[in-house]
């Protein structure tokens, strides 16, 4: 069900471990606790940071090396459209347009220098020859 404007969140309380996903690797919070929204979604393998309206965003832990992974994907439903990624400084990636399923982690944006900042996925579906922003989640760094 799509809920516009209705920020669902999983509060982290640490990352323990990394799990492979598809060959490559990512850290995984160590527990959270939401009686609703991706934590208790089973088929989101990894637990969103935060979601609103139909998006979710996964901001890792910077590496030794100084860089970030984003993931986002479709909370409750999917779309056909892309995920608009954003950060500090202007910066701006855009995944191809595709059919996104809902609960999977669905797009990853990797090598992004952690710089101190707010980091969004936005999500664009295209209906009826119209784009639509159908969610905006965010995280920050610092």
């Amino acid at each position: 069900m799509f809920l516009p404007n209705v920020r669902r969140r999983a509060t982290i309380a640490g990352v323990a471990t990394a799990l492979s996903l598809g060959g490559l690797a990512a850290a995984a919070p160590a527990s959270a606790s939401a009686a609703t929204g991706p934590a208790a979604n089973p088929k989101i393998s990894l637990h969103a940071q935060g979601c609103a309206g139909d998006v979710c965003i996964y901001l890792s832990t910077p590496s030794s090396n100084g860089y970030v992974f984003i993931q986002a994907w479709a909370y409750d439903a999917s779309f056909d459209g892309h995920f608009e990624i954003t950060g500090p400084g202007g910066r701006v990636n855009y995944s191809p347009n595709a059919i996104w399923p809902a609960g999977e982690v669905a797009y990853q944006d990797n090598g992004i220098r952690a710089i101190v900042g707010q980091y969004c996925a936005i999500a664009w579906a295209y209906v009826g020859g119209t784009w639509h922003n159908i969610g905006r989640a965010c995280e920050s760094i610092g």
